[in-house]
């Protein structure tokens, strides 16, 4: 019974963060293949993304913390926003 109720838990969990992030409309990317999904201790949450014109795919299963400094980011709204 907990064994369920865990895979529920972490089943919801996902699919709400995956409602978050392509809820969202304005993402800053950096260098053009990572789009800054939050901070975390001084660094930023990044994940893979490909941009196509208006439209941005993240990948959630790519993702890793860089530091804050010295790093060009790009802030745009998208139309479109696509987890996979």
């Amino acid at each position: 019974m907990i064994g369920i109720y865990l895979s529920y838990t972490a089943f919801g969990v996902f699919v709400c963060m995956d409602n978050d992030i392509s809820g969202k409309r304005t993402y800053e990317v950096i260098d053009g293949n990572k789009a800054v999904i939050t901070t975390y201790e001084g660094k930023f949450l990044v994940m893979d993304c490909e941009i196509q014109g208006d439209t941005l795919y993240i990948d959630k299963s790519m993702y890793s913390f860089i530091e804050m400094n010295d790093i060009e980011i790009v802030n745009h709204k998208y139309e479109n926003v696509f987890v996979s």
